[in-house]
């Protein structure tokens, strides 16, 4: 699972990247829509532009969603040991444990995702 989701999570970065690239500029209002800031991106770095942080977008993403996948199952699996035993876990449970392992990887990862931010922000 570990490298499928590594593989995954490349072919989407092709995709996901440049629309980050395009949201981070329009948050940080250097463009004013997103017609107009692909556009400035295009004008002045070209494809190259809409791929600025990309390194950095998969050193964020990848490892948060494996983390992520990883953490949520580890809990999981405790939870059931030392809590449910052998029934199946409730809807609420679930959430629960979701949202400790997305605070936990959060809180890990937030400085590496700054930094992602910062070089979408400046381009090349």
């Amino acid at each position: 699972h570990f490298i499928s989701c590594g593989f995954g999570m490349f072919a989407g970065s092709t995709i996901q990247v440049p629309n980050d690239v395009i949201k981070t500029r329009m948050q940080s209002g250097r463009s004013s829509g997103l017609v107009s800031s692909a556009m400035h991106v295009w004008r002045n770095d070209g494809i190259k532009g809409f791929y600025v942080g990309g390194p950095a977008w998969l050193m964020v993403n990848l490892p948060k969603t494996q983390i992520a996948f990883m953490l949520y199952h580890a809990m999981m699996v405790e939870y059931k040991q030392r809590v449910a035993g052998d029934r199946a876990l409730t809807p609420a449970e679930h959430s629960v444990l979701g949202f400790l392992q997305g605070l936990v990887t959060g809180c890990v990862l937030n400085p590496i995702d700054v930094a992602r931010a910062r070089l979408m922000v400046q381009g090349l």
